[in-house]
């Protein structure tokens, strides 16, 4: 059995996914097998699988008889996998040719963690846009000193860090069954429990680069008021109390506390402007 699986789901990616299929690879860690999960694609996607898969018996593709949607194709391939460790990768990204074997390292090292994460670089080609999200360190940190330095720095490319897969299934189904995925920055707060809970390792090194080709429709509603109370509340009850179990002196809990709120300020919903939007739209209501 491969020590790290790797999912890759995938929907219509044909003009990126045998790119990052050759990533993956062209890794210096070899030890792995990638899933390919084809959420009933249109294009050309199921040729370029299927002729990567006759050539590397690590690939292995598996096409869905119909779409069934983004949230559960990702979850398919996290069941699709035996391995001690898994990434998702998403079919139009790629990383730094040590990455895999950098993280691997970080999790044999760190047999607490959940989720070993490094640097990443974002690109959205369409608005010609480049961001790069450093890490600081926590490895051999203190528990308070670590925690400090991930909430500050906790991002959603996190994502697609390496986890220990018996850890990162229960952690699944607690966000699918009680925070979902389909919130105002999600992705975000699917992160933050691991890093309030204590179960998130950072280490600068090797990178991921995460590709955006097109704008992503979120809908109408995705900057709502509703939706951005939403996560609030979520913020609320699913983090918060996780931080309230963490030990630490009364001014390390002050600290940690102002940094929570922060986190929750830049990263999930901007607090002024969202008063502003509720105090706007109670006056115009009269």
């Amino acid at each position: 059995m491969a020590k790290v699986s790797i999912g890759v789901p995938v929907y219509n990616g044909s003009p990126y996914i045998r790119a990052s299929l050759q990533n993956l690879a062209s890794q210096t860690f070899q030890d792995f097998e990638v899933i390919i999960s084809d959420n009933s694609s249109e294009d050309d996607t199921p040729e370029i699988c299927r002729e990567f898969c006759e050539k590397d018996s690590r690939f292995r593709y598996i096409r869905q008889s119909e779409n069934i949607g983004m949230v559960r194709n990702f979850e398919f391939v996290l069941r699709e996998s035996k391995s001690e460790y898994f990434c998702w990768r998403s079919y139009d990204d790629y990383a730094d040719l040590d990455y895999i074997e950098f993280l691997t390292k970080i999790l044999d090292n760190t047999p607490q963690a959940t989720l070993a994460v490094s640097e990443s670089v974002w690109y959205d080609f369409e608005n010609n846009y480049e961001k790069t999200f450093k890490v600081n360190s926590t490895v051999g940190d203190a528990r308070i000193s670590s925690l400090k330095k991930l909430l500050i720095r906790c991002a959603g490319p996190w994502f697609y860090g390496l986890y220990r897969r018996e850890k990162l299934i229960p952690h699944w189904e607690y966000v699918r069954d009680n925070i979902g995925f389909h919130g105002h920055n999600s992705d975000i707060i699917t992160i933050a429990k691991l890093v309030v809970d204590e179960a998130v390792v950072a280490q600068s090194g090797s990178k991921a680069h995460l590709q955006r080709f097109i704008s992503r429709d979120l809908g109408e509603n995705y900057h709502s008021i509703e939706n951005r109370v939403k996560s609030l509340k979520l913020a609320r009850d699913h983090l918060l109390p996780s931080l309230k179990k963490v030990r630490a002196n009364p001014i390390d809990r002050l600290i940690l506390y102002i940094l929570f709120v922060r986190f929750i300020d830049k990263k999930i919903v901007r607090i002024k402007p969202l008063l502003k939007d509720i105090i706007k739209r109670k006056f115009n209501r009269r």
